[in-house]
C-alpha cells in the first residue's frame, strides 16, 4: 500500500470517526432537550414519557461510545472518548 493510499485509508476512517462522533453529540442533545420538556411539563404522564426517552437517548450515546476507538493524546497516553 502506498503512502497516498495510506492517507486516503486515514481521512476515510477520521471521517467515519467524525461522522460517529456527531451522532454521539446529536443523541446527547436530544436527551437533554428531552428532559428540558420533562422538567417543565405539568403532565405527569408526557414528563414520564419525555423522561424515559431522554433515557434512552444516553444509552444510545453510551453505546456507540463503546464502540469508537481511544484516542492517543499527543503524549502517547490513550483516553476514552466522552
Amino acid at each position: 500500500m502506498s503512502r497516498s493510499d495510506n492517507r486516503r485509508a486515514g481521512c476515510r476512517d477520521g471521517r467515519r470517526l467524525l461522522e460517529q462522533l456527531r451522532l454521539v453529540a446529536r443523541h446527547l442533545e436530544t436527551a437533554v432537550a428531552l428532559e428540558r420538556c420533562a422538567d417543565l411539563s405539568d403532565n405527569h404522564v408526557v414528563a414520564a414519557l419525555l423522561a424515559e426517552r431522554a433515557t434512552r437517548h444516553r444509552q444510545a450515546a453510551d453505546r456507540l461510545r463503546r464502540g469508537l476507538p481511544p484516542v492517543v493524546r499527543a503524549d502517547g497516553v490513550r483516553a476514552a472518548v466522552g
